[in-house]
């Protein structure tokens, strides 16, 4: 499905790519390989502006998917509304290595690398969870 979605971006037909890489995604989900299914979903968000657009509306579904705990969420919060990973740790009482353990896998879970682009990735995964934050 992965090759049929890059196939179809070469040809120009966005919606065929975002179909065949939803079915990749939703695919690696059922059974369980939650890790290829993230690293799809990652590659989905990098090639948005190749795809057209089209991802974020046709595949929120399979983005929704992947789940935050509600620590990671807590963090998260915390975390837009400005906090380091020091100041996080303090609040939880956590050492900031496992504080960065934490952001580690919420940024592989919403397919990021930079806390630049958390805000954008968290609410396109979990539309409201945070807007009072951000308010």
């Amino acid at each position: 499905m992965v090759a049929a979605a890059d196939e179809a971006v070469r040809h120009r037909k966005y919606l065929i790519a975002v179909e065949s890489i939803g079915h990749a995604i939703r695919f690696y989900g059922a059974h369980g390989n939650l890790r290829r299914q993230r690293a799809l979903i990652q590659q989905l968000r990098r090639r948005r502006g190749e795809l057209a657009g089209v991802t974020v509306s046709y595949l929120s579904p399979s983005l929704h998917l992947v789940r935050l705990t509600r620590r990671e969420h807590e963090i998260v919060d915390l975390l837009l509304a400005g906090a380091s990973t020091k100041d996080v740790a303090a609040h939880f009482t956590l050492s900031q290595r496992t504080v960065e353990g934490h952001v580690y896998r919420i940024y592989v879970k919403l397919g990021i690398s930079r806390r630049a682009d958390l805000e954008g990735a968290y609410l396109a995964l979990e539309p409201g969870a945070s807007s009072a934050v951000l308010d």
